[in-house]
């Protein structure tokens, strides 16, 4: 009995160190851009611990194992497997209600990434239960926890809303948001001021307000601290650029272009979509009508299409729908406009 608690032991021990190391990875790179970036993943993927949940002698274990799995399918973009194995780890926490009720840290952190999944695979429908679920959880809980829940369910409902394009939604959404971001904002963490910022200021660049969008991207870029969620901090640079074209903002874009174009010349790690989109808005200063914008226009969107088939570029397009920018433009429709009839078509 004694050999057996020390072999459950020396498992939860084994399963914790490979959480730490694939957290302190996914901090360091959320999106791997590269082979040698996934390689990193893969070398702790491939662990024989990992390989059958059968090798998670505990409860603990289980756990661990059920977030290393699903988080390491999130990298991937497997998210059928992200959101069978977060339903499982959710599962296992629902089932022990003594562990539910002594660490509702946990149990918080599982519906988080649960509440991901459903979003990622557009099963809206178990959105709103589980956003019931964190909320109850407030309750029972006080300070930095209460902002905890705050920071994980208004970002999901914002993304779900303009997943399906319900721009209108996302605006009345952040009146509240607004009002609870001014009371937590000193206590929130940088990561989470970063989230909350772009979705708004994608929100308010959906609906045409360009200088409010504006104003919520400079809360990125003025803050020079760029390491902490590098991929928004990269895709910040990518959206300001578009908000400066749509102010009609030539002059001031000129010098943008050129400062983005080296900030990610100097991280080394440059996606192709955002070289084709650096050179559009350096062709567009030589533009002489609007037929010739038009052709530009087209020309990018060839250009374009094809990275939607590569698994690198689709993280990169997936933080802002160019596509549908692009057709805005050469439909000479609104961004939201064509981003709705999409959605029509697709139904």
């Amino acid at each position: 009995e004694e050999l057996l608690t020390l072999e459950k032991l020396k498992n939860i021990i084994e399963y914790q160190k490979l959480g730490h190391e694939f957290a302190s990875l996914m901090y360091e790179t959320l999106h791997p851009r590269n082979e040698s970036e996934i390689q990193k993943y893969q070398e702790i993927a491939n662990h024989f611990l990992l390989s059958s949940e059968k090798n998670a002698l505990t409860y603990q274990s289980k756990l661990s194992f059920y977030w290393i799995t699903s988080s390491y399918a999130q990298v991937k973009g497997d998210f059928e497997c992200y959101y069978e194995n977060s339903k499982k780890c959710l599962e296992t926490i629902e089932t022990n209600k003594l562990q539910l009720e002594e660490n509702p840290i946990k149990y918080l952190n599982a519906l988080h990434n649960f509440l991901g999944t459903c979003v990622n695979l557009k099963k809206y429908e178990e959105v709103p239960e589980t956003l019931k679920k964190i909320r109850s959880l407030s309750k029972n809980l006080t300070g930095n926890l209460q902002i905890q829940i705050f920071a994980r369910t208004y970002p999901i409902e914002l993304i779900m809303y303009i997943d399906t394009a319900e721009f209108e939604k996302c605006i009345k959404l952040i009146g509240e948001i607004d009002f609870e971001l001014k009371k937590y904002w000193e206590n929130l963490k940088k990561i989470d001021k970063i989230y909350f910022a772009y979705l708004i200021c994608y929100s308010f660049y959906a609906v045409g307000n360009y200088s409010k969008a504006l104003g919520w991207i400079n809360k990125i870029l003025n803050d020079k601290e760029t390491e902490i969620r590098e991929d928004l901090y990269c895709f910040s640079r990518i959206l300001n650029l578009i908000i400066h074209f749509e102010l009609e903002d030539y002059e001031l874009l000129e010098h943008i272009v050129k400062s983005t174009h080296d900030f990610l010349v100097r991280r080394k790690k440059i996606y192709k979509f955002e070289t084709i989109l650096l050179n559009f808005l350096k062709k567009f200063s030589q533009v002489k009508n609007n037929k010739e914008l038009l052709e530009l226009f087209k020309e990018l969107k060839t250009e374009i299409l094809p990275l939607t088939e590569d698994i690198f570029e689709q993280k990169a397009l997936s933080y802002f729908d160019f596509i549908s920018w692009l057709d805005s433009k050469i439909e000479e429709k609104s961004f939201s406009q064509v981003v709705k009839n999409k959605l029509k078509q697709h139904s």
